[in-house]
């Protein structure tokens, strides 16, 4: 079984190996070390994600991601030389995810040793911090391989809370064209002035029907977040471009969100991205319903990051784990050691009762 002191070193080796996305491979190597030294074989497929497997009962994926962002500018501690003060372990990825993937592994070494009362698959994924492309190639993968999960946990760092929604992510451009040429000249001829094209859509997009509101979310959102036009100060441009991010909830899809923008704008809608669909579970579901009674300090939330949650598709799964999102990607980033200690207790808990309620005859 593994020890709290056992559970803590293995947080700070993780902490102590540089995971950069896509550099993720000595971590996923040491996950795999740390299983094996428990009696559990693990799996290092394609993208250094690991898979692992164990015990009987209803199926609950198991998710974290191993990969950080880089560590910026000012960090008054070396980054992967973890720290810890008092209850504070400070390090790179300390608190985002690492204390949720040390959590995770706990609480399924755990289950390993009593033989259930789940089956828990344990999937570490990769490339959360940049593309999401890990989570996006891996789910599917293991579900075509162990089966479709009754539920699933995405250890990410949510102080206490569970996210039961979570905003998806559209990013466009707005391309608008106009006719190149002199500004002297540009009433006289009737020239285009793509900028003032551009401008008048990303005023139209301020007034736009964003569609339902989500109860947990609110509404939808966008921003336009980068505009270009022009280089000279005398020439009117022949294209003005805006990028624009689009925060969706579950309330409306990323086609319907761009069928709205489409009509409203004369500019060309160019799709950067729209696979990051939002994520919606029912707060009364038993994968819900069990986080909250293994801990009183628990309570439901909707989410606005983005995480591997969205990847989660077909099966119930919430977003849940050690730490506070606050302190995700900060200078001399920290999480508290009695955090990660209290996160495992929970996920074992949270197991045995999400079991409970799907043998006991809960509705799933």
């Amino acid at each position: 079984m593994m020890t709290d002191a056992d559970l803590l070193a293995f947080h700070r080796a993780l902490v102590a190996t540089p995971s950069l996305s896509g550099e993720e491979g000595r971590a996923a190597e040491l996950v795999v070390q740390t299983l094996a030294a428990y009696g559990v074989a693990a799996e290092i497929w394609d993208l250094h994600t690991v898979v692992a497997r164990t015990g009987q009962g209803p199926r609950l994926l198991l998710n974290s991601h191993l990969d950080t962002v880089p560590p910026g500018a000012g960090w008054t501690r070396e980054p992967w030389q973890p720290a810890v003060e008092g209850d504070q372990v400070f390090g790179l990825g300390s608190n985002d995810a690492k204390a949720s993937v040390a959590a995770l592994v706990g609480a399924f070494l755990e289950i390993h040793a009593q033989g259930g009362p789940v089956e828990a698959v344990l999937l570490l994924t990769t490339q959360e911090e940049t593309t999401s492309r890990g989570a996006e190639w891996a789910v599917p993968e293991v579900l075509a391989k162990f089966g479709v999960p009754e539920g699933g946990i995405v250890g990410e760092p949510t102080d206490h809370t569970i996210a039961v929604r979570q905003k998806g992510l559209m990013v466009l451009d707005l391309v608008a064209e106009g006719d190149a040429g002199h500004a002297a000249h540009a009433e006289r001829l009737g020239m285009r002035n793509p900028i003032h094209t551009l401008a008048e859509d990303l005023l139209a997009l301020q007034t736009l029907d964003r569609g339902p509101e989500d109860p947990w979310l609110g509404m939808s959102s966008y921003q336009p977040t980068v505009v270009q036009a022009g280089e000279a100060r005398n020439a009117i441009p022949s294209e003005a471009r805006a990028v624009v991010d689009v925060r969706s909830v579950p309330t409306m899809s990323h086609d319907e969100w761009l069928a709205r923008i489409r009509s409203v704008v004369k500019s060309r809608v160019e799709v950067r991205s729209q696979r990051l669909e939002p994520y919606a579970v029912d707060e009364n579901h038993a994968i819900v319903q069990a986080g909250l009674a293994t801990n009183p300090q628990a309570r439901v939330v909707g989410s606005a990051t983005m995480s591997d949650l969205t990847w989660m598709r077909g099966f119930p799964a919430v977003k849940c784990g050690p730490g506070k999102t606050e302190r995700s990607h900060q200078l001399d980033e920290f999480v508290l050691q009695s955090e990660i200690v209290a996160a495992r207790a929970w996920y074992v808990r949270w197991a045995a009762a999400f079991a409970g309620q799907l043998t006991g005859g809960a509705k799933a």
